[in-house]
């Protein structure tokens, strides 16, 4: 259905790392400033026009059954994107989980899904590296916003993201060997990964150690914030597909998937005496009894 690939096609031109991810490198100098107001209006703008095109193409009669299901599914998928701009999710850009710099870190190895070989590889990545430095400001300033809306992630969350960006300075991984580095963009290469990459991660530290971590809570979770269970309830809606997502439900269920796997452990082990029991491993304990045990 042609629907179906005009919206792929414009949905990659305003998402074009997700491109990238998937194998197509028609965009592989692009990134989209997400902290940019007018990136976050136009991708709005975007959902809104194909949900109306969807909604149309659904009261059409002669339809098959797959294509309905197909946009049954992309409906879906477009109002519950579009719903994620009730909630501020935006003022909590960063977490100890969900790094975006480290990914970048992992990016400007040209290992992982962006490929560093050719000049040209490296001159896209520098078009895109430019951009996100711009997005790490863009972080700070949505952080601030946060702040002033009581709108932050716990305070030893962010500590430990301090802890995550000083080993990326530290042990320098964003940086290729100089042997790897095409003569032609040594430069640039040097310029923006090698000096002004570290700047913006240095300066985001002084911000979340003298400015952000003094001001952030010292609860638990979206449910110590403003607006927090919304927003719990909502990705709960989101990963789950569930309409009316029962919470206690899902957590007692994966408590009961916890205590399955448990007692399969235990009898391989009885089964095969030579395994190491994973359970006894401190470090892969994965059982919790308070809430700061989770962080610590």
């Amino acid at each position: 259905m042609k629907l179906f690939n005009n919206f792929m096609e414009e949905y990659l031109e305003l998402n074009p790392l997700h491109a990238t991810y998937i194998g197509i490198n028609d965009y592989n100098n692009k990134l989209i400033n997400y902290t940019d107001n007018r990136e976050k209006n136009k991708y709005k703008k975007f959902l809104k026009k194909y949900l109306g095109l969807v909604k149309k193409e659904l009261k059409k009669k002669t339809i098959t059954k797959k294509n309905r299901h197909y946009l049954d599914v992309l409906k879906y998928r477009i109002e519950i994107d579009l719903e994620d701009y009730k909630y501020d999710f935006d003022y909590l850009p960063i977490n100890s989980l969900h790094n975006s710099i480290l990914n970048w870190v992992e990016y400007c190895t040209g290992e992982g899904v962006i490929k560093l070989k050719t000049i040209q590889d490296f001159s896209d990545f520098i078009d895109r590296i430019s951009v996100y430095l711009d997005i790490i400001d863009g972080m700070i300033e949505e952080m601030k916003l946060g702040i002033k809306s009581g709108v932050s992630h716990p305070k030893i969350v962010m500590e430990k993201v301090v802890i995550d960006l000083e080993k990326v300075l530290k042990n320098k991984n964003y940086l290729l060997p100089k042997i790897k580095i095409p003569k032609l963009i040594e430069e640039d290469y040097n310029l923006y990964i090698g000096e002004l990459f570290p700047l913006k991660i240095k300066r985001l530290i002084n911000y979340l150690k003298k400015e952000y971590i003094p001001k952030t809570h010292e609860g638990f979770g979206l449910k110590s914030i403003k607006g927090g269970d919304n927003m719990y309830n909502y990705l709960v809606r989101k990963k789950t597909t569930l309409k009316n997502p029962n919470i206690p439900d899902i957590h007692n269920l994966g408590l009961t998937e916890v205590k399955r796997i448990n007692e399969n452990i235990i009898k391989l082990c009885k089964r095969f005496p030579n395994l190491i029991d994973v359970r006894k491993s401190k470090k892969n304990d994965l059982f919790f009894e308070k809430e700061e045990e989770i962080f610590n």
